[in-house]
């Protein structure tokens, strides 16, 4: 989403060296699979992925449905699914599938920053042997370090010169998530961990090595603070705002 030719649609690394960069070091990490989809950057995300030689580098692309209208990305219009449904529409569809002989979801790409996704969504995924992808482990960003107030930054993924920045203000750019940082980063600095590497540990933390206890107990009540507005795990119809957020309708598929 923020790799791309076109800064002015979103796009953060324009630059196909320092892409490539990019891809060295996630092969370096054993990695092989690029999330993306035809309407990132613009449309123009999986054409740039394509120039950068991605088939000779031996990844593998993990692409999506395109929505061509407003209300296409909501769970009422899509005709399989991989994103956006509740728990119990995930069961809903499960069962469906096996009594129509369709086959099933395999995955499931989720936003990270509710802890409903463990309860309720995790669950019913192990159940039924369908993979969560998740997406903003450092809530898009407040998790890098770099933000501590509600002023705006003059750049950046928060920054109303981004296409999506208003998106991203309003889901993160809150007061109970600024207190909730100022409860963990001084614990999280104790210890010698980067709020990054915190985020990451914290979605890693079955496979990996586990965060020290004083930190885990920063994250709950971290979480506790600002559970209260944090955004749910299913999600509406955000497409309806990514269309209209360049200021311009899109023309899909790219010319």
């Amino acid at each position: 989403m923020t790799i791309g030719p076109d800064a002015a649609l979103g796009a953060r690394i324009t630059d196909l060296g320092k892409y490539r960069k990019c891809l060295d070091y996630l092969t370096s990490k054993g990695y092989n699979e690029l999330d993306t989809a035809a309407i990132y950057a613009g449309g123009k995300q999986e054409t740039f992925t394509n120039d950068v030689g991605f088939k000779y580098r031996g990844y593998r692309i993990a692409s999506k449905t395109m929505p061509k209208e407003p209300h296409d990305h909501a769970p009422e219009r899509l005709p399989a699914t991989s994103s956006n449904y509740a728990s119990w529409e995930v069961a809903e569809i499960v069962g469906i599938c096996e009594r129509r002989g369709f086959l099933k979801p395999a995955i499931y790409q989720g936003i990270v920053q509710s802890r409903a996704l463990e309860s309720k969504l995790e669950p019913c995924l192990r159940k039924f042997g369908i993979s969560l992808v998740i997406y903003n482990p450092p809530a898009a960003g407040p998790f890098s370090g770099k933000y501590s107030t509600l002023e705006e930054p003059a750049e950046g993924r928060f920054s109303t010169s981004n296409p999506l920045g208003k998106l991203y203000m309003e889901r993160y750019y809150k007061q109970s998530n600024m207190a909730a940082l100022a409860i963990l980063e001084p614990v999280a600095k104790k210890h010698g961990i980067p709020l990054f590497e915190v985020a990451l540990r914290r979605c890693l933390r079955k496979k990996k090595e586990p965060l020290p206890d004083e930190v885990v107990e920063a994250l709950d009540k971290a979480w506790a603070r600002t559970r209260g507005d944090a955004p749910t795990y299913w999600r509406r119809c955000i497409f309806f705002y990514i269309y209209y957020s360049f200021g311009h309708r899109l023309s899909f598929p790219p010319s």
